[in-house]
């Protein structure tokens, strides 16, 4: 694993003040496939805390390089940056998560941009980079994956910025989701999910109580319009498991490994698929 690069600036967000600057780090495989397909990763924390940089997330970073794949770790903006969005589509947060205040909504919204704005910034820089813009993959943990999934799952003519710098000419479909104690009320209430939505990996505790991100109702429910609109997905429901659930294990794998193997399994490019790593081999055994 590399990291290549710190703070690279990959857009810019509205709020009610100014723009703030989006930063992003890149760990890059060593030595890269040239290009190589890119996880673009949003931390958790409620859209008002937490910051890229996490351990947990460094480890992630490490196994998808050894697997082949770019890895872009991302700030966006939060409750308290103020931010800025059209007032109807806080309204569809609001209705989606009613127990969160309109400033909490408003963050929610930001980050669907935001999440939309890196991706069009890795195709606008892919020969910078020697990314392979035919292999996009959101990822995101518990605040962060219900960016990563609506980016998934919503129409590519939602929540795109109009700012002149965010690379608005470029495309934001994506080709898989890591969704890690997370979901999406908001795709789910507004009728989202299609079969022609590209793969999902779901890893999540079936204790998880957290408010936004519950096993049941929220998850539960979010499953069953996957399985009823035919969504590519696979759960992996850790029993017992809580709303973080960076430590336990699916049969025995960890969810870096995890990842890793069903990213190569579903998002892939062939220079990527043989010789298959051990851990690869051991997640679907």
């Amino acid at each position: 694993m590399a990291l290549v690069a710190q703070n690279v600036l990959y857009g810019y967000g509205e709020t009610t003040s100014t723009d703030v600057s989006l930063r992003l780090d890149i760990y890059s495989p060593d030595p890269p496939l040239s290009p190589a397909p890119v996880v673009i990763n949003f931390h958790g924390g409620g859209f008002f805390s937490g910051n890229k940089g996490g351990a947990q997330i460094v480890t992630l970073a490490t196994t998808l390089n050894a697997a082949g794949y770019h890895f872009l770790d991302c700030d966006y903006r939060l409750e308290g940056d103020s931010p800025s969005v059209p007032g109807g589509e806080v309204t569809e947060a609001e209705a989606a998560y009613p127990e969160v205040s309109t400033a909490n909504a408003t963050a929610i919204v930001a980050a669907m941009y935001d999440m939309k704005t890196a991706v069009r910034w890795v195709r606008a820089n892919a020969s910078t980079y020697r990314f392979d813009t035919n292999y996009i993959v959101t990822c995101g943990n518990s605040a962060g994956s219900i960016a990563a999934l609506t980016c998934a799952v919503s129409p590519t003519t939602k929540y795109v910025s109009s700012h002149v710098s965010n690379n608005i000419g470029q495309s934001n479909a994506i080709q898989g989701c890591l969704c890690l104690w997370g979901g999406s009320e908001l795709a789910m209430d507004l009728g989202w999910f299609t079969s022609a939505d590209p793969p999902i990996m779901i890893w999540h505790g079936d204790a998880d109580t957290n408010p936004y991100t519950n096993y049941d109702p929220r998850m539960l429910a979010i499953i069953a319009e996957m399985d009823a609109e035919d969504v590519n997905y696979t759960p992996y429901i850790i029993p017992g498991g809580g709303h973080v659930v960076w430590t336990q294990e699916q049969n025995g794998v960890s969810i870096s490994d995890t990842c890793a193997a069903w990213v190569k399994a579903n998002v892939t490019n062939p220079l990527l698929q043989s010789p298959q790593p051990y851990y690869v081999q051991k997640a679907f055994q």
